[in-house]
């Protein structure tokens, strides 16, 4: 390759990877609250509990949907940051976002969950309250369909079909809601907690004139 030689990331899927500056007493005092609100198995539209051979090894979710009301500060930090990110990188500034959706992420050892994406909404988020190393990371794979399946001799970027991200206390982490992904098995003898939620642009949405206009 050349001088003049680039390399395009063209229509690529756009994430967000940060930290959020909580003291260790603060981190301890959202992982009092999640304790105390009730959880079930979770399992994606697609499965149902006849699918799958042992409900005891899912990854359990909060009933409620709405977990980030009880935490109204970090509530505002986690929308702080993405709207950073939505304005300074993705250049939505002419439309503001709100969360829809909040609940817990909540696996002890052996746990994990099934690949899914999260429908009625733009972006998606988790922010991890209490994690370690062997935990469960995340990971994210294309089910888009590929003309030919290559074996690179070294996998990046641009060729990789799945990747995994190893969250640390206090990651947050924002991505493009159809997504495909999954929290890999939880291998330590920590309660992985982490806090998920989706968000959706409001405001007027696409061009006025067109069929296909929108005002949230």
């Amino acid at each position: 390759m050349n001088e003049s030689s680039k390399v395009l990331t063209l229509f690529s899927k756009i994430f967000y990877n940060t930290n959020l500056n909580l003291n260790n007493n603060e981190s301890k005092n959202i992982v009092k609250t999640l304790d105390n609100i009730e959880t079930t198995k979770s399992y994606t539209d697609s499965y149902t509990s006849s699918h799958i051979s042992d409900l005891n090894n899912l990854t359990a979710s909060s009933k409620r949907k709405n977990i980030l009301d009880d935490l109204p500060i970090l509530k505002k930090m986690i929308m702080n940051e993405f709207n950073l990110f939505k304005n300074n990188i993705l250049k939505y500034t002419d439309n503001d976002f709100r969360i829809t959706t909040s609940w817990i992420s909540k696996s002890v050892k052996g746990q994990s969950s099934q690949y899914h994406n999260h429908n009625n909404c733009m972006y998606s988020g988790i922010f991890y309250v209490q994690t370690t190393e062997n935990s469960g990371s995340i990971s994210f794979e294309n089910f888009e369909n590929t003309r030919f399946s290559l074996k690179p001799s070294e996998y990046n970027l641009y060729n990789c079909r799945e990747i995994s991200i190893n969250p640390k206390n206090n990651t947050l982490l924002f991505f493009p809601s159809e997504v495909y992904h999954k929290i890999l098995i939880n291998n330590s003898n920590i309660t992985r907690y982490a806090i998920a939620f989706n968000l959706i642009p409001v405001g007027k949405i696409g061009k006025e004139s067109s069929d296909s206009f929108l005002e949230i």
